[in-house]
């Protein structure tokens, strides 16, 4: 799922925006429950753009003004399963450990 996710992410932003998201930006996909997240959900339903692949995918997605390639985003697939990633700058956000 983490690589369909990454896929996706990476996708969106190639799509809609023409750019690869190359290092030192880093993908991060995280398959969380939304009780545990909702104050970053509310951030990307607040600032997200959408961009709706219908009736399947649909992406929300939050980005920085001063860099588009920060970001957060939502993917929702067909109503039923939800995933969530982080675009960001490794060299600025060092990577967690998990």
């Amino acid at each position: 799922m983490r690589q369909f996710g990454e896929k996706i992410v990476r996708g969106i932003f190639y799509i809609e925006d023409g750019r690869f998201i190359e290092p030192p930006y880093t993908v991060e996909v995280h398959v969380v429950h939304d009780e545990h997240i909702a104050g970053i959900i509310a951030l990307i339903d607040r600032f997200g753009e959408v961009y709706a692949r219908e009736p399947g995918i649909v992406v929300h997605r939050a980005s920085v003004p001063e860099d588009a390639l920060h970001a957060l985003l939502k993917i929702e697939i067909w109503q039923q399963f939800k995933i969530y990633a982080s675009v960001y700058d490794s060299t600025i956000l060092p990577q967690p450990t998990v």
